[in-house]
Protein backbone atom coordinates (compact mmCIF):
# COMPACT_ATOMS: atom_id res chain seq x y z
CA UNK A 1 0.00 0.00 0.00
CA UNK A 2 2.76 2.82 0.75
CA UNK A 3 4.61 1.45 -2.65
CA UNK A 4 1.40 2.05 -4.80
CA UNK A 5 0.54 5.75 -2.53
CA UNK A 6 4.31 6.54 -2.50
CA UNK A 7 4.65 7.10 1.09
CA UNK A 8 7.52 5.81 3.35
CA UNK A 9 6.74 3.47 5.79
CA UNK A 10 7.64 5.32 8.94
CA UNK A 11 5.81 8.33 7.25
CA UNK A 12 2.35 6.49 7.33
CA UNK A 13 3.08 5.36 10.46
CA UNK A 14 3.36 8.96 12.08
CA UNK A 15 0.58 9.97 10.61
CA UNK A 16 -1.78 7.23 11.57
CA UNK A 17 -0.08 8.41 15.35
CA UNK A 18 -0.27 11.97 14.76
CA UNK A 19 -3.33 13.27 16.80
CA UNK A 20 -6.43 14.80 15.07
CA UNK A 21 -6.13 18.23 13.46
CA UNK A 22 -8.82 20.92 14.76
CA UNK A 23 -10.34 20.84 11.20
CA UNK A 24 -9.92 17.00 11.28
CA UNK A 25 -11.89 17.20 14.84
CA UNK A 26 -14.30 19.42 13.54
CA UNK A 27 -15.41 18.25 10.26
CA UNK A 28 -15.95 14.58 12.45
CA UNK A 29 -18.39 16.78 14.45
CA UNK A 30 -20.19 17.94 12.21
CA UNK A 31 -20.31 14.91 9.99
CA UNK A 32 -21.83 12.97 13.27
CA UNK A 33 -24.00 15.81 13.48
CA UNK A 34 -25.76 15.67 9.66
CA UNK A 35 -25.90 11.81 10.50
CA UNK A 36 -28.31 12.61 13.67
CA UNK A 37 -30.56 14.99 11.70
CA UNK A 38 -31.01 12.83 8.94
CA UNK A 39 -31.70 9.57 10.69
CA UNK A 40 -34.21 11.48 12.86
CA UNK A 41 -35.68 12.29 10.23
CA UNK A 42 -36.51 8.98 8.54
CA UNK A 43 -33.84 9.28 6.45
CA UNK A 44 -35.55 11.38 3.82
CA UNK A 45 -33.98 14.90 4.76
CA UNK A 46 -31.43 16.07 1.71
CA UNK A 47 -28.68 18.60 2.17
CA UNK A 48 -30.87 21.71 1.68
CA UNK A 49 -33.17 20.67 4.65
CA UNK A 50 -30.28 19.70 7.03
CA UNK A 51 -28.49 22.99 6.26
CA UNK A 52 -31.93 24.37 7.02
CA UNK A 53 -32.40 22.32 9.99
CA UNK A 54 -28.49 23.94 11.24
CA UNK A 55 -29.43 27.13 10.41
CA UNK A 56 -32.39 27.11 12.47
CA UNK A 57 -30.30 25.82 15.56
CA UNK A 58 -27.66 28.34 14.92
CA UNK A 59 -24.59 26.19 13.55
CA UNK A 60 -22.50 27.19 11.00
CA UNK A 61 -21.94 24.58 8.19
CA UNK A 62 -22.34 25.19 4.08
CA UNK A 63 -23.37 23.05 1.33
CA UNK A 64 -20.27 21.91 -1.15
Amino acid sequence: MCHALQVSRSGYYAFIKRPLSSQRRRRKELLAAIKEVFYKNHRIYGAPRVAADFHKAGESASIQ
